[in-house]
């Protein structure tokens, strides 16, 4: 079995009769059609708001991991915390998208460090949107869970969002983007313009190369759209399953429902194969 403080494909998805811990935003299908087709044809039109809400997602859940971390610490610790962006397998769709996250990060930067204007205000009301998710729904959803009570687990949220604004200055300051995939030689897209910062945010871009062997810092948010049935493919690329210890409630999947279907139906055939598994051993049977 698995350690309690371990999430899988199960407690993210569910199966066919369990929704699981529900922690995705849905993208729509549609937008993601019109994206991709974007993409493939060269354009750099702006970002579907899918996507610019799944950023704001990961800078509000990285400030309040760090903002958890000070609040229990003498000395402030540096917070490591990453989001991955999975669209396709093709490097030439991985710069282009590396283009428009980097465009996006610039502009809420210019927009969210200026002084009071009234981009900055919606960006604002957005984040204590998903301020008031999180301490409506999600956090008190995963803090009920039975097999986290033996937990050490940190569950405090801030009461507004002026209580973690210097975070979300820090954490906006110090982005880096980061493109993996198999070109030779891997530059960081955007590095942050002070080196001496207590947040390390990564936003990781890229395909294949995601899937094996990297294990990526702090990840909390997943931008997911990687159109494929294959059950390897989907497996290997949910590096969101693991340990999140202090923050699992703070982990979003932005995915599309067809991609999340798709999980719950691997989760179901997995656990038909481990049942069967189990049999045979408790029958001392072999495969044969």
């Amino acid at each position: 079995e698995a350690p309690t403080n371990y999430f899988g494909p199960k407690d993210f998805f569910g199966n066919e009769f369990d929704t699981g811990l529900e922690l995705y935003d849905y993208f729509e299908e549609s937008a993601l059609t019109k994206w991709v087709s974007e993409l493939e044809n060269g354009a750099t039109t702006d970002l579907p708001e899918d996507v610019k809400r799944a950023i704001l997602q990961f800078i509000l859940s990285t400030s309040i991991k760090s903002w958890r971390l000070t609040q229990r610490s003498i000395s402030r610790p540096k917070t490591e915390s990453s989001m991955l962006i999975h669209l396709s397998h093709k490097i030439i769709n991985h710069r282009q998208l590396c283009v428009q996250i980097r465009e996006e990060i610039l502009n809420l930067k210019e927009i969210y460090l200026s002084r009071d204007t009234k981009e900055k205000r919606n960006i604002q009301k957005i984040f204590a949107e998903l301020l008031l998710r999180q301490s409506n729904e999600v956090t008190p959803e995963i803090k009920s869970l039975d097999r986290l009570t033996p937990l050490s687990m940190d569950w405090s949220l801030p009461e507004n969002i002026n209580e973690i604004d210097s975070y979300i200055k820090e954490t906006l300051e110090s982005i880096e983007i980061l493109m993996i995939n198999g070109e030779a030689k891997q530059e960081s897209v955007l590095l942050p313009t002070n080196d001496d910062v207590y947040i390390h945010p990564i936003i990781f871009i890229g395909g294949n190369k995601l899937s094996r062997g990297l294990t990526l810092p702090g990840l909390c948010v997943s931008l997911f759209l990687r159109q494929t049935s294959i059950y390897d493919t989907l497996l290997q690329m949910g590096r969101w399953f693991g340990y999140r210890d202090g923050y699992i409630d703070l982990c979003r999947i932005s995915t599309t429902p067809t991609i999340i279907e798709r999980f719950r139906t691997i989760c179901s055939a997995c656990e038909d194969l481990n049942e069967q598994i189990d049999e045979m051993n408790e029958k001392s049977r072999t495969p044969e």
